[in-house]
């Protein structure tokens, strides 16, 4: 536990609630197109998007509360979304959220590296650093 919110402990507490009001608009979409999707289909993505807005959730709660373990989980979760893979068959991306994109072609393959992830990871490893000299 920390006493006091660095500016980038801030800066991290915002990019958490955007994520979050993000999902909750996935969320939203995706049950207003529930006639369109599978019901197998419906309960898969819901359930990704679902468990992704609660470890976000999770993660903002323990930022907020000043908790150090809640750099960690934010670290992990914006590793998790890092790198996107698409193909002409197959899609793997777990993005959600604020995203800064770099993408890469390769014939039929695209490669995407998300910059504001990577930005996220270096500022909890600093911040995390900052607060436990103190």
């Amino acid at each position: 536990m920390f006493e006091n919110h660095l500016k980038r402990t801030k800066f991290l507490l915002v990019i958490q609630i955007i994520t979050i009001l993000v999902a909750s608009f996935f969320l939203f979409i995706l049950l207003s197109q529930s006639t369109q999707l599978h019901l197998t289909q419906q309960y898969l993505v819901s359930s990704l998007i679902l468990t992704i807005w609660a470890a976000n959730l999770f993660a903002t709660y323990g930022l907020f509360k000043k908790r150090l373990w809640a750099l960690k989980w934010i670290a992990v979760l914006q590793f998790i979304q890092l790198v996107d893979i698409d193909t002409p068959n197959f899609s793997w991306a777990l993005s959600s959220g604020i995203k800064l994109p770099i993408s890469v072609n390769f014939d039929q393959i695209t490669i995407s590296v998300n910059i504001l992830s990577i930005f996220v990871i270096w500022l909890c490893y600093t911040s995390g650093r900052l607060l436990r000299k103190k």
